[in-house]
C-alpha cells in the first residue's frame, strides 16, 4: 500500500492494480472493498472494458481470452516515483499477459493532491514494434449512506438512451431501456434493475454526486466517450460508482474481432496515449 497526504487530505493506493483504496479528509469517499457488496473500490480496465461475448475475442487471426475489465486491475505495479503528495506507478507487459494480450505496453499512473483535489494521470505507451489496440477506463465507487438522497447533477444536459445489458453482460444498442433527457438525475435504487445506466457519447466532461446538503464530490474526466453509472440493484450497497470509459463491453451480436469493438484506441509504436481525472472535495 502506498500513502501520499497534503495539508487536508490522505489517499491510500493498493500496489495491486494501482487501485485507489483511501480518499479521505475528516470522511472517507470511496468503497472500502466489502465483498458483501463488492470487493473492488476503484480498479482500471485495461486493455477492455466489460465483458467480451463468451470471453474470448479474435485479434489478428488468432483467439484470445481476457477476462473481465481486462488484466490491469490484477497487475503489481512498481513505483517509479513517490514524494509526500504525489506517486508515480508503472506496470508494464509479461510473457503472461503476452499470452491473452499479444501486444507490448506500458502504464503509467501518477496519483498527485492538491487542495482538496485529487489528481489522477495516466500515460498508456506501446513500446511493441506494431500497432497497439485497446480501450480504457476507470471504476470509482464512491461511499453514499441513502441512494435516495443524492443526485448527479451534470455539466451539460445529457441525452441517456442506455442499451439493454444481458445475461452475459454484452451490450444491445437496438434495446434501450432507459431514456432520460436531463441534467440532474436523482438517484434510487429502481434505476439499476436494468444493471447499468450508460451514457454513450456523453457531452458533459464532469459531474457531481452531491447530497441533500449538497455536499459530496465532483469527478471532472475530459478525454471519455462514455459515462457508465452503478450500483448492484439486488443489494443495498453503501456506494455508487461513477465510471469514465473510451470503450464499453461488446455487443450481443460481434464477429469476436477484437478490431470491431466500439471506441478502439489505436496507438503507433513508441506512441503514448495520455487520460486525466480529477475528483475534488466538496464539503
Amino acid at each position: 500500500m502506498v500513502k501520499i497526504r497534503n495539508k487536508t487530505l490522505s489517499v491510500e493506493i493498493a500496489l495491486k492494480g494501482a487501485e485507489l483504496k483511501k480518499l479521505a479528509s475528516s470522511i472517507s469517499y470511496i468503497h472500502d472493498s466489502n465483498p458483501l457488496y463488492w470487493n473492488k473500490s476503484a480498479p482500471f480496465l485495461f486493455p477492455i472494458i466489460g465483458k467480451l461475448r463468451d470471453g474470448k475475442t479474435i485479434i489478428d487471426g488468432k483467439e484470445y481470452e481476457i477476462e473481465k475489465h481486462g488484466f490491469l486491475k490484477g497487475m503489481v505495479f512498481d513505483i517509479v516515483s513517490q514524494e509526500e503528495d504525489e506517486v508515480v506507478l508503472r506496470s508494464k507487459y509479461s510473457e503472461e499477459t503476452l499470452l491473452s494480450y499479444p501486444f507490448k505496453y506500458e502504464v503509467d499512473i501518477k496519483f498527485k493532491l492538491k487542495g482538496m483535489s485529487l489528481l489522477v494521470d495516466i500515460k498508456i505507451k506501446n513500446v511493441d514494434d506494431k500497432k497497439m489496440a485497446f480501450n480504457f477506463g476507470w471504476h470509482p465507487a464512491f461511499k453514499i449512506s441513502k441512494i435516495e438522497d443524492y443526485r448527479l447533477v451534470f455539466e451539460k444536459e445529457e441525452d441517456i438512451k442506455s442499451p439493454k445489458v444481458h445475461s452475459n453482460s454484452t451490450l444491445d444498442f437496438n434495446t434501450i431501456v432507459y431514456a432520460n433527457k436531463t441534467k440532474e438525475l436523482k438517484l434510487k435504487r429502481e434505476l439499476f434493475n436494468i444493471d447499468t445506466i450508460l451514457i454513450k457519447d456523453v457531452k458533459s466532461s464532469y459531474v457531481y454526486l452531491l447530497n441533500k446538503e449538497n455536499k459530496g464530490i465532483k469527478l471532472s474526466f475530459p478525454d471519455f466517450k462514455t459515462l457508465a453509472i452503478w450500483t448492484p440493484f439486488d443489494k443495498d450497497a453503501p456506494f455508487i460508482c461513477l465510471e469514465p470509459w473510451y470503450g464499453n463491453n461488446d455487443h450481443f451480436d460481434t464477429n469476436y474481432d477484437f478490431y470491431t469493438k466500439d471506441d478502439l484506441i489505436i496507438l503507433k509504436p513508441g506512441k503514448c496515449k495520455k487520460f486525466k481525472y480529477q475528483i475534488d472535495l466538496i464539503e
